[in-house]
C-alpha cells in the first residue's frame, strides 16, 4: 500500500488541503487503525472460517453473500484504475511513446502471474521490494535536500484545524482496501499475528504516505506540487550523479512498478479467493482470466489518468472505502450478539453451527 505514495496520491492530498494534508494522513492512519481493529476483533471471534463463510456465520446466507459480492466487485473496479494510475504516471514519468495501453497490460499481466503463482510468493516479493523502494525515498530526499524549504509547511494547519480534522476522518476511504487480509486468515501459518501484521502495515504505510506528502510540500511550494502527477519522479530527474548515470528516475520507476503489480496480485488474489468461496470450489485460478479481462476493460473507461483519479476518490477512497473499513465494528457487532465464538471458547454456538450447517464447504 505505502507504494502509492510514490505516485499521484499525495498531489491529489495536497490539492484538497493544501499545506494540511499531512496533517489529516496523520488522523486518517489513526483512524484507520480503530476501524481495522474492528475487523480483526472479528476475524478472532469467527477464527478458522474462511472469510465467505465468516460472513454467512454472521449476517446470515443471503446477506453474508451479498456483502461479499458488494466487496468483491469494490475491490475489483479500485484495482482497476489504481492499475491505469500508476501506467499513467509511468507514460507521463519515462515513457511517454508508449501507448497507455501496452503499459496497463504489462502490469496486468505480472499481476495476474503473482496471483497465479500463490500467496507465499506474493509475499516473498513484498518483502525483497520493501528495502529498494524505501532506499530509492531516501536517496531521492537525501540528494534534493538543497531545494528543501521548510517555509513551504506554512501555514501549519492548511486551510484550518477543523476542514483538516475532518478531512482525516474522511481520508479513511484511503486504507479502504484493507479489510482485505480478512480473507488470509485461514491462509497464514498462524492465525494469532494477523492483528500484528495488519497493524504494523497500516502504520507502516501511514508513515510512508505522511513522509511522500511532507516532502511534496518541502520541494514544490504549494500550489506548484499540485500541477505534478509523478513528484517523486520529477524530484528524481534533477539528481545528478554524472555523464553515464543521469537518468536515475528511471530506476526508480522500475523500482516502483513491481511493487504496484504486487498490490495489485495481491488485491487479484483476494478477489480470486471470494469468487471460489462463493462458488464453492476449492481453486481460484479458472477465475483469473476473466478478472484480468474485466480489470484491463474498467481501467480503459477513463478518458484521462486525471480522470480516473478523480472516480478513484470520488467512488472509492470517498465513499466505498469509508464504508469497507468501517464494517469490521458492524460485523464485530453482530457476530456478539448472535453469541459467535472461537472455536475452544464454550458458551452458545447453537446460532454459530446453525448458519455453518447451511453454508456450503
Amino acid at each position: 500500500m505505502g507504494v502509492k505514495s510514490f505516485l499521484i496520491t499525495p498531489t491529489f492530498l495536497t490539492m484538497r488541503l493544501s499545506t494540511g494534508a499531512w496533517i489529516s494522513v496523520i488522523l486518517s492512519t489513526a483512524v484507520g487503525v480503530f476501524a481495522a481493529t474492528g475487523w480483526l476483533k472479528w476475524s478472532e471471534l469467527t477464527s478458522g472460517l474462511p472469510f465467505f463463510q465468516a460472513l454467512q456465520a454472521t449476517l446470515g446466507r443471503f446477506l453474508g453473500t451479498l456483502v461479499c459480492a458488494l466487496i468483491t466487485i469494490s475491490f475489483l473496479v479500485a484495482i482497476s484504475f489504481s492499475m491505469r494510475l500508476f501506467a499513467g504516471g509511468a507514460v507521463i514519468g519515462l515513457l511517454p511513446d508508449v501507448p497507455i495501453e501496452i503499459l496497463l497490460i504489462v502490469l496486468i499481466f505480472a499481476s495476474a502471474y503473482s496471483a497465479w503463482t500463490g500467496l507465499e510468493s506474493l509475499a516473498r516479493a513484498s518483502t525483497f521490494f520493501f528495502a529498494p523502494t524505501l532506499l530509492s525515498f531516501i536517496i531521492i530526499v537525501v540528494t534534493s535536500m538543497r531545494d528543501l524549504d521548510l517555509r513551504n509547511l506554512l501555514p501549519f494547519w492548511g486551510p484550518g484545524p477543523v476542514e483538516v480534522g475532518l478531512a482525516g476522518f474522511q481520508l479513511v476511504g484511503l486504507w479502504g482496501i484493507l479489510p482485505a487480509f480478512a480473507a488470509l486468515k485461514t491462509y497464514i501459518r498462524r492465525e494469532e499475528e494477523l492483528r500484528t501484521g495488519v497493524l504494523t502495515g497500516l502504520i507502516a504505510a501511514g508513515t510512508t504516505l505522511t513522509a511522500s506528502v511532507i516532502a511534496l510540500l518541502l520541494f514544490f511550494p504549494y500550489p506548484s506540487g499540485t500541477r505534478l502527477s509523478h513528484p517523486m519522479g520529477i524530484l528524481a530527474r534533477s539528481i545528478y550523479l554524472g555523464r553515464y548515470f543521469q537518468r536515475l528516475e528511471a530506476l526508480f520507476i522500475f523500482t516502483w512498478f513491481f511493487p504496484s503489480a504486487i498490490q495489485a496480485g495481491f488485491t487479484y488474489f483476494v478477489i480470486l479467493v471470494f469468487l471460489a468461496q462463493m462458488s464453492g470450489v476449492n481453486t481460484y485460478r479458472p477465475f483469473l482470466p476473466a478478472v484480468s479481462l474485466a480489470t484491463f476493460a474498467i481501467a480503459a473507461m477513463p478518458v484521462s489518468v486525471h480522470k480516473a483519479a478523480e472516480l478513484l476518490a470520488t467512488y472509492f477512497f470517498d465513499s466505498v472505502g469509508i464504508a469497507i473499513i468501517s464494517l469490521g465494528w458492524v460485523l464485530y457487532a453482530v457476530a456478539r450478539l448472535r453469541r459467535i465464538k472461537p472455536p475452544g471458547a464454550g458458551g452458545d454456538q447453537s446460532t454459530h453451527e446453525e448458519e455453518l450447517a447451511s453454508t456450503p464447504s
